[in-house]
This record gives structure tokens, sequence and C-alpha cells, in this order.
């Protein structure tokens, strides 16, 4: 049965990955003056195998680039001091299908996988009573942080439209998966939404997952019934098959060399019974249910496996007649079941809070305005530090953006700033548009 999950940082994160696009192109592209090509994004594992979905536009196309082509790698999130961070080594990845018509979507398959990963969840539903925040789980600016930030939605997707979220999509977030109040993923983030050419502030566009994998067509079948139905109340049980390679030592007692005269009266030749076990982890994010007809490089052991009660561990043994103890290769086919990630994200989370203002007063002089706000926590979380600022716009600003702090009680971020504005006649205007990225821990 495929998990769903409330809090997506705390049970979804090892299936999100930093995309890092590189290569060199045949001639500079409009507005640079460098062949050298580099883009970063966020994808999002949806199968057992290492499909991946992200935004189309992350993936150029290839006739820009020189003979060697552009190269796609991927870095998974670890722990690290604080939260949670893309880290080294890279996967890599080839692209299936890249589209941005009619919808913006990508189909990525990482091709040195050494083992089943968890996949995510996707369906179409999402709660529609109220004004519910939905998350975005991605990595903002290229920065390696594995960040959340939420909003609710303005608008859901019609018949030829995208959704649209009260959520600051910048580039590095663009190919990062939506998550309803299941957990689920209905989205998946493109970038900031506009109008006309303008940027509307705080503001970003989703594809929904229905129109993302109509737009795939065939590419997408593997997802159906595995990872994606479209009711997002119905179980999904598919029957995973991998392999768990060991390699096992057998392992022989002394001869009793009395029977032959002592040592120098041989034995040592004589065969005689040896056995040996290893006991193997099964992949994070998986249990095993069943498994196959163990074998070994040696087709004259007799080999059996067993799993644990939870099925988090596989058992393998093998027994044999011989003379000399030696180490054995096995491979033991594997039915597996998905369940909640068993390495736990830290309690420590990466958290970006968006904050706009504009003021829009106009007197006869220019107007100042001092602001005092405040941000809570989100519930069950208290904030620890701030990591930093982003302004995606700032104008007549002078206090030059914000100052922000942490409540001793961390129940809140305390934020000042000052923005002008122009008199009647002139009626120029202030604003600020601020992303603050913070440490929240729970409580």
């Amino acid at each position: 049965m495929l998990p769903a999950y409330a809090d997506p940082y705390l049970e979804s994160w090892s299936s999100i990955i930093l995309l890092n696009v590189h290569g060199t192109l045949k001639k500079p592209l409009p507005g640079s003056d460098t062949i050298d090509y580099k883009e970063q994004g966020t994808g999002f594992i949806v199968s057992p195998n290492g499909l991946v979905l992200t935004a189309g536009h992350n993936i150029p196309n290839a006739d820009i680039f020189d003979e060697d082509g552009f190269q796609i790698e991927g870095y998974f999130p670890a722990k690290d001091a604080d939260a949670l961070s893309a880290v080294d080594p890279p996967v890599r990845l080839t692209a299936i299908k890249a589209k941005q018509l009619p919808y913006d979507v990508a189909l990525l398959q990482i091709t040195d996988l050494t083992s089943v990963k968890p996949f995510l969840r996707l369906c179409d539903g999402y709660k529609k009573e109220g004004r519910p925040e939905f998350l975005v789980l991605g990595y903002p600016g290229g920065d390696r942080r594995l960040t959340v930030i939420g909003g609710p939605l303005s608008s859901g997707a019609g018949v030829a439209s995208n959704l649209i979220v009260q959520i600051p999509i910048n580039p590095g977030n663009s190919g990062a998966p939506l998550f309803n109040e299941m957990g689920m993923v209905f989205g998946i983030a493109i970038g900031e939404r506009t109008v006309a050419g303008e940027r509307m502030q705080l503001s970003g566009v989703a594809v929904p997952i229905a129109k993302a994998i109509s737009t795939l067509g065939d590419e997408a079948k593997p997802l159906i019934g595995i990872s994606y139905d479209p009711d997002c109340q119905k179980t999904l049980t598919p029957r995973i098959t991998s392999a768990i390679t060991e390699q096992v030592f057998i392992q022989r007692d002394a001869p009793d060399t009395s029977k032959f005269g002592g040592i120098f009266g041989g034995g040592f030749n004589t065969p005689r019974p040896g056995r040996g076990s290893t006991i193997s982890k099964v992949p994070n994010g998986y249990k095993v249910v069943g498994t196959g007809q163990i074998k070994f490089d040696n087709a004259a052991i007799n080999g059996n496996a067993s799993v644990s009660n939870d099925g988090r561990l596989l058992t393998i043994g093998g027994a044999d007649i011989g003379v000399a103890s030696y180490t054995v290769n096995s491979t033991v086919p594997v039915f597996l079941e998905q369940i909640g990630d068993i390495e736990k994200a830290p309690e420590a989370q990466n958290r970006t809070f968006p904050l706009s203002r504009t003021l829009d007063d106009h007197g006869l002089t220019v107007t100042t305005k001092e602001f005092s706000d405040k941000i809570p926590a989100p519930d069950g979380f208290l904030f620890k530090k701030i990591v930093k600022v982003d302004y995606e716009s700032l104008n007549n600003s002078p206090s030059k953006g914000i100052e922000v702090h942490v409540l001793e009680d961390g129940s809140a971020l305390a934020i000042n700033y000052t923005l002008q504005s122009g008199p009647i006649y002139d009626r120029w205007r202030g604003w600020i548009d601020a992303l603050i990225t913070t440490i929240v821990i729970s409580k």
C-alpha cells in the first residue's frame, strides 16, 4: 500500500532530488556571452525503478549543444547539521520525454540506480473547502537546502489551464511536487505567475498531475496503477519486484586430524560440511512480502532465505559439502511493498515564508511609513533561526529591506521595515516581496 503523509518534509523527503543540467552550447544564448550552460531545478521519484517527474522547461533542446550534448545530474538529500540538504555523489539521468506544450512536464530516468527507491503517490484531488495550505518541497534558487514553502490555491485548473497558487515558485523550485492535504502530489510547480509579461507578486503556477500524465502520453503508462490513480482515496498495492545480492561466507570446521595419524596424516582434503549466513537490510522505504528461489554462484550450495517479522531484514543462508572455506555471491528475488520512510528526517526543517507589502498612499508630499509585522510559527513548530532573506522585488524602501529576528520563545518572526510612496501628482509606490528562509523545529 502506498502511504500518504500530511507532512511531506518528514516522510517524503528522500524522493525529492536537486537537478543540475549542464553542457557546452554551440553558441551563446541571446543575452548571454558564454557557451557554458547550467540550470538547476527539482524533480521527484514516481516509480521504484527511478522514473522522475519535473518541469519540461528544465530540460533544454539538445540541438543547441555541441556534439557531447547535455548532462542531467541528480542529488539526493541527506541530514545535515540542521535539516536536509542535497549531497554528493550525483546520479545520472536521461530524458524520456520533455514537453512545454500543452503542459510543462518532463519524465526522466535515473540510469545508474543501484536499488529501488521510495516514490511518491500521485492523484488529482485536493481539499476545496476553506483555504487550506498546500506545500511545495524543493530546492529554491538551486540552493542545496531542501526547503518547504506553503500557500493556498488562488484558482483551480480549468479545462485548459494550470493551477494558480499563492506560493512564490522561483528558479530551482521548478519541477517540485505540490502536495495536497493528504501528502499526495496533485501538481508540479512550474514557476512564477505572469500576466501580460508582468510577474504577479508571490504567485505561482503548477501543472495538475492529470494534465501532466496526458501530456506525457504513452511514456506515462508505467506510472498508472503504480504511483498514479486519479482517486486519492484509492489504495494502490503495486507488486514491486527486485533482487537483493549479498556475499555469503561458507565456513568449515577444521578436520579432526587424529583420525588420520595427526597433522601429517592427511584429512585436510577430506570433504566436510560448511555453512554460512548473512543479514541484508531491505532498501529504505520498503519491506519484503515474499521471496523467490535463491541462487548462488556455486550450484552445489543448498540455500534458504528468511524474512524478519517487520519485513525489513533478509537472512540469506547456504550450506554444502567441500574441503575449504570460501565466499560466494547470492541473489534473492524479492517482492516488495512500499512503507513509510524508515530513515526519518530530522525534527528541524528548512521552511520559507513570503512577505509582501505595497505602500500605495498618496498625499501632498512623500509618504513614509514604518511597518512591524509578525509571521507566526507553523502549527506544531517553533522558529529556531533565520537562514537568509531573498528579495523577489524591492522598491522605495529607506530601510533597504527588512530587519527580522526570532522572538525569544520561538513563536513568531518579528519583522520591521520602511516603505515610501509618492505624492498625489506623481503616485509612485513602494513595495517589498521577500522570501524569509528559516529553520523550524518541532515543539
